[in-house]
């Protein structure tokens, strides 16, 4: 067997069939509206008692085969390398990387400098990988990390990328203070990149930067890139090494490997309790909201689209919305410091601000208010316009904390930088693992007087679906090491730092 290294495909003489399912994976498609109906009305034919699945599941490999030959990216390599040690298969290897993108780290540009926890040998694996992600729990300081090392390689052309251009400017911010005149920016707002070392820009605009040009790509939250557009503009950039960041690097479409093959491995992991324990992030409690009522139509457990599950039993569920007020209100008694309300659609953002007109309410869904004109017909939606402008200028005085209560879409996910904020209530119902830790993340950072944060939920109770989804939020909260508080910790804890 030989095995050629490169900088853009590995090739690999003498694969052989029983290989092939290192490259393997399960891809889940969502299906479209078109195909839901013809199914539907196919099953219908044939028996009343069905369910049609929203996905189907498509079987995809990342590695191309050419007879006995292989190719597959480098990120893919310490797989099969491993694979090929347990098997005891002698190869013969052909190194034809570039020496030139992987020069020795100047340490002493950060000499001084002082580093959190595990950040030190985060920038020693970084020297020495092709590739590799870097697992690390929100509010770990990637965007610090990210400008050490565009401090050790002075002599790189160093392209930041990441999926939203929210996170792009604060990014670009960040990286203009500690690396002044080498940064520029390249996404929907502009574009300064011509003559800057450093390019920050978000993975829709890369298709607006030549590939040659860069040496190392550091893509933030790297858990979007898969088999997908972003996947897709990233493989692109092949004469580079790549190193993704992430606290959830899981793909929930199954396309994992595609993630492993562009980027790699994780080659560094903080979790959250060893962040806690080396006093890099807050200390997060968990408590979930009763709620036992929705529509009669819910509660029946009848069959019906996972869209339609998800508008009734959250966006649309009265009760549910009035339970989660009703809590702000008796939290308010206690807490005069920021709440942050996230939900999934801008329909379950209005809804729960009528219940909660003090709250602003912060979303990226300009087009969507035209369309709830038929859903909220009693609603003046002309309030809720809100341009990115305007949506920027909110999440800065929320960092600052001079706006104190906020409903948001998923448009805060991640990327903003909430330090003073300690109770965030998830309204969303998401079983997402990336929504699970990037969404609680929120409240993770460290700030004075912030000895512990809060994530609210709701125990949903209503019906058998619900049920389900309670638990799956659940176990991932303890997954984390969160503990669970009643509603009476939450409101004594929030009460005692209110008079310290």
């Amino acid at each position: 067997m030989r095995v050629v290294l490169a900088d853009t495909v590995i090739e690999v003489d003498g694969w052989t069939d029983d290989m092939d399912q290192l490259g393997e994976y399960t891809l889940a498609v969502r299906k479209t509206p078109e195909e839901l109906r013809e199914e539907k009305e196919r099953r219908s034919r044939y028996t009343r008692k069905f369910k049609v699945k929203p996905v189907r599941f498509e079987e995809h490999t990342v590695v191309e085969r050419r007879g006995d030959v292989g190719y597959f990216l480098p990120g893919l390599w310490p797989r099969v390398k491993e694979y090929l040690k347990q098997k005891g298969v002698d190869y013969v290897l052909e190194d034809k990387r570039d020496p030139s993108i992987r020069p020795k780290p100047d340490y002493s540009r950060i000499s001084g400098t002082s580093l959190r926890f595990g950040q030190d040998v985060t920038l020693a694996l970084v020297a020495l990988s092709d590739c590799g992600i870097i697992k690390c729990t929100t509010a770990y300081g990637k965007s610090f990390l990210i400008s050490l090392i565009c401090k050790i390689f002075p002599t790189l052309n160093i392209l930041v990328t990441t999926s939203s251009a929210q996170v792009v400017g604060t990014l670009y911010s960040y990286l203009c203070q500690e690396n002044p005149g080498e940064v520029g920016y390249l996404y929907g707002r502009g574009n300064t990149s011509h003559g800057k070392r450093i390019v920050v820009s978000t993975l829709k605009s890369l298709c607006n930067i030549s590939p040659e040009r860069v040496q190392l790509l550091l893509c933030d939250e790297c858990h979007s890139i898969g088999h997908n557009e972003y996947g897709k503009a990233v493989q692109r950039f092949m004469f580079c090494r790549r190193f993704g960041f992430s606290a959830s690097p899981v793909r929930n479409d199954g396309s994992n490997r595609v993630l492993e093959s562009i980027f790699g491995p994780v080659i560094q992991e903080v979790d959250y309790q060893e962040a806690v324990k080396h006093d890099m992030v807050a200390k997060i409690k968990y408590h979930m909201i009763q709620v036992h009522d929705a529509p009669n139509i819910i509660k029946s457990n009848k069959e019906l689209p996972e869209f339609m599950l998800k508008r009734l039993s959250y966006w649309a569920n009265y009760y549910r919305n009035l339970a989660i007020a009703e809590f702000v209100y008796r939290l308010k008694k206690v807490h005069d410091g920021q709440i942050l309300i996230m939900v999934e659609s801008l329909e379950h953002a209005i809804r729960l601000h009528r219940l909660l007109p003090f709250f602003k309410v912060a979303h990226g869904g300009a087009n969507d208010i035209a369309a709830l004109q038929g859903k909220l017909k009693d609603v003046p939606l002309d309030q809720y316009k809100l341009t990115a402008k305007q949506l920027d200028i909110m999440r800065r005085a929320y960092e600052k904390g001079t706006l104190r209560y906020v409903i948001a879409t998923m448009t805060w996910r991640q990327g903003v930088n909430f330090k003073q904020l300690a109770v965030l209530i998830r309204a969303d119902g998401s079983v997402s693992e990336v929504n699970g830790i990037q969404i609680p993340g929120r409240v993770a950072r460290i700030s004075d007087g912030k000895e512990c944060a809060y994530v609210i939920d709701c125990d949903d109770r209503f019906s058998i679906w619900s049920k389900r989804r309670t638990h799956k939020r659940r176990e991932l909260y303890s997954k984390q090491g969160w503990p669970e508080a009643g509603e009476q910790e939450v409101l004594d804890d929030l009460r005692g730092s209110a008079d310290e």
